[in-house]
């Protein structure tokens, strides 16, 4: 059986890895932006507005953005079982 320290830890944990993984996205947009998307993004009328999803950087071919998007996905996979497993909350 867990202790209340433990089940606050392993929650502090998950919501330590969303917050990780959310900055990974953002990081990774820009490397895509500055890099293999470069010219998309100078195509891009001031106030348009697009949403990306971590399909977007699946299909770019850069090495970077392909190792830096599967560390993304672990994360996300790690803190929503340790969520699962434990019955926390990360949202």
């Amino acid at each position: 059986m867990q202790n209340a320290y433990y089940k606050e830890s392993l929650t502090t944990a998950v919501k330590m890895l969303a917050v990780t993984q959310k900055e990974l996205f953002s990081a990774i947009f820009h490397i895509a932006m500055a890099g293999e998307l470069h010219e998309w993004n100078k195509s891009v009328e001031i106030g348009e507005v697009y949403e990306f999803s971590s399909e977007i950087f699946e299909g770019c071919t850069d090495t970077n953005i392909q190792l830096l998007t599967q560390l993304m996905m672990k994360l996300e996979s790690t803190y929503r079982s340790i969520s699962n497993l434990n019955g926390i909350e990360y949202r």
